[in-house]
């Protein structure tokens, strides 16, 4: 039995790692995996994000105590980290991230096409899209944010009067998002945004939060399969909450499945 790293022969006491052999602690530490951010090796629990490259990063259980992004979620160490607007940026998110309204007119155009081209959707109220910065996210949101990155708005004014009592005189919609999100991720939360408007308008009589969020999820998700990305999808895949994670899978399986049709009639008959 031989050494996996220095190939020499393994008389006594030996180490395993991966089904692999090891003569030393040295020998482990050259093989094994490094974190991305101290370069120590990972012994035993570390953790596993993806920056907006896609590019998967792991760290070390220490150096996830590290401030995290507030757009891709991995820690960021101190010297490679922007601070604006209250929140943290790595360096690549800030650097790659759209902060005003004005950039957003191409990610728009995409998804408003998008949605015409999957489901025959063109919004009728005139709907917009804004970028705004923290302290203007939350005003509009009328709540404190943690990880959201987009809401939407939808508003109606009914006659109060005469024969047409409670007719939709006039409606607004809106769609706000948080400044400096990168562009893959931004196309994933105008698409859920953009779904919300449809389902509102398609779908009206639906209220259940896991419902309303996982379809939101699932079509962004397909938004990700007609831009050619659908290695992103891993995030809904994996992700854990009982609203957003478990909604989009729902209505994933439910696609394949059935596909488009089998969810319009479950939407039709859904509360």
């Amino acid at each position: 039995m031989r050494c996996f790293i220095c190939g020499k022969e393994i008389t006594g006491k030996y180490l395993i790692s991966d089904k692999h052999f090891f003569c030393s602690n040295d020998c482990l530490f050259r093989f094994l995996p490094r974190c991305d951010i101290c370069s120590r090796p990972l012994l035993d629990t570390f953790f596993s994000y993806f920056d907006p490259e896609d590019t998967q990063i792991k760290v070390c259980a220490q150096c996830n105590k590290l401030d995290h992004c507030c757009i891709c979620n991995c820690p960021v160490a101190p010297e490679l980290r922007t601070k604006y607007d209250k929140r943290i940026f790595c360096d690549l998110c800030y650097s790659t991230g759209i902060f005003t309204s004005g950039e957003l007119t191409l990610f728009w155009r995409k998804s408003l096409t998008f949605f015409q081209e999957a489901y025959s959707y063109v919004p009728t109220c005139g709907i917009a899209a804004f970028m705004d910065d923290y302290d203007d996210f939350e005003l509009h949101a009328g709540h404190s944010v943690d990880r959201e990155l987009g809401f939407y708005w939808h508003q109606q004014k009914y006659s109060t009067s005469g024969f047409f009592s409670n007719k939709i005189v006039s409606e607004e919609c809106k769609i706000f998002l948080l400044s400096g999100i990168y562009p893959n991720r931004l196309q994933e939360v105008i698409a859920h945004e953009l779904a919300h408007d449809m389902m509102q308008h398609r779908f009206p009589h639906i209220k259940k939060d896991l419902t309303r969020e996982g379809f939101a999820e699932f079509i962004a998700s397909e938004y990700n399969h007609y831009a050619n990305r659908s290695n992103r999808n891993r995030y809904f895949e994996k992700n854990p909450h009982p609203v957003y994670g478990d909604g989009y899978r729902f209505f994933r399986q439910m696609a394949a499945d059935g596909g488009w049709q089998k969810i319009n009639q479950f939407l039709l008959h859904a509360t």
